[in-house]
């Protein structure tokens, strides 16, 4: 899908990103708070910055109006806002919608362009209320040879800060069909269900929706080959998303090792301390070395989709459990402090569990790679 520099071009890309991501992005739990504490939980100037650095386009191909990098780049970037505490949904309402955006054909050109400088922001809207997240299986249902066109049914876990568009998938008979809708469209209806981070989703419901004719996007193969593409890398990314997390997590906990003392003693000098912290440490490496073989996968040309979906699903489980590992015992090495929303590691706790189940859940991408791996060895 990118094209890529190669050798020391590309590592000097990687380490700039990633140097401008961190200066960016610098953990400030007090402006963390902020934002979520806002009606919407969203910062438009935060968002405006970002889109001048040309982030909601580094996995679009240079082509399409983006910055035609990779993974690589595009999971850099992400792990870095997870590790500020960063909570503006840059996956969700840039680039997921981008990417499917960009694999749809000529028709969504003007809104990835719009989406890419920022000028729009969007949403993907798909999950049926079971949470399922199989491109196959939408929550919307749009009438068969009907016009005016008429779209029914809802969708759960739509990044719900302040959208201006959503890209709905809806099935028709045996296909899929992407839509243009703004927000307040007639006939779409909201319904806020604050996470436990306090970041925005929503509830939406279409009951008689009727979009106009060229608000279509794509329709049938290509519809659903875009959507499984925004799928796996929102997959991908969130793995990286909360790999940034649990970093900081580990990060925090440990400083508070070498500074809390007991007995005259720091408590990181106890040995059952120690082994602890090391758990964690190997569950956050363990996270980064599923997160880089996936990566690795995604901008191999060669990979075909079954292996970059397999290679989504695995960072995701791994990097779900190790976050809720190490969160889980950040607190305990903490004591109740630990969890209050006054420090910083409460806030990456709450983060984590929401990222942990967002597009799914160690235990329901743990199935989905082994059901890939074994068809595929057959």
């Amino acid at each position: 899908m990118n094209v890529h520099a190669d050798g020391a071009d590309r590592a000097d890309t990687l380490r700039m990103i990633d140097e401008a991501a961190r200066a960016f992005a610098a953990p400030d739990p007090s402006r963390t708070r902020a934002v979520r504490d806002r009606a919407n939980g969203f910062d438009a100037a935060a968002w405006d910055a970002m889109a001048g650095l040309g982030w909601f386009g580094v996995a679009v191909p240079a082509d399409r109006g983006g910055l035609g990098l990779g993974a690589a780049e595009a999971a850099t970037l992400v792990r870095r806002l997870g590790y500020g505490g960063r909570q503006e949904p840059v996956v969700g309402a840039a680039l997921m919608p981008a990417i499917c955006l960009a694999a749809s054909g000529n028709v969504a050109a003007p809104l990835l362009r719009s989406i890419v400088d920022g000028s729009v922001r969007a949403c993907v809207a798909w999950q049926p209320g079971d949470g399922r997240f199989d491109a196959g299986r939408c929550g919307f249902a749009m009438a068969a040879d009907e016009s005016p066109l008429r779209i029914d049914g809802t969708a759960r876990f739509v990044d719900g800060a302040a959208p201006d568009v959503l890209v709905i998938a809806a099935r028709q008979g045996e296909g899929t069909v992407l839509v243009q809708v703004a927000r307040d469209h007639a006939g779409l209806h909201w319904q806020d269900e604050r996470a436990a981070d306090g970041t925005c989703l929503a509830r939406v419901r279409a009951e008689g929706l009727n979009p106009a004719s060229d608000a279509v996007l794509a329709r049938g193969e290509v519809a659903v080959t875009a959507l499984a593409a925004a799928i796996d890398w929102g997959v991908l990314l969130t793995a990286a998303e909360l790999l940034g997390t649990t970093e900081r997590a580990l990060d925090l906990t440990l400083e508070h090792l070498r500074v809390r003392e007991q007995f005259g003693r720091p408590i990181g000098a106890f040995q059952a301390l120690q082994h602890r912290a090391v758990d964690m440490w190997i569950q956050k490496e363990l996270t980064r070395a599923a997160l880089a073989a996936a990566v690795r996968c995604f901008d191999d040309p060669s990979a075909d989709v079954r292996a970059r979906t397999a290679a989504a699903s695995s960072a995701k489980a791994r990097a779900s459990h190790a976050a809720l590992h190490v969160c889980g015992q950040a607190v305990q090495l903490h004591g109740a402090i630990g969890f209050t929303d006054e420090h910083e590691l409460g806030l990456h706790v709450n983060r984590a569990m929401v990222l942990a189940a967002r597009l799914g859940n160690a235990a329901e991408h743990r199935r989905r790679h082994a059901g890939l791996v074994r068809t595929e060895g057959r």
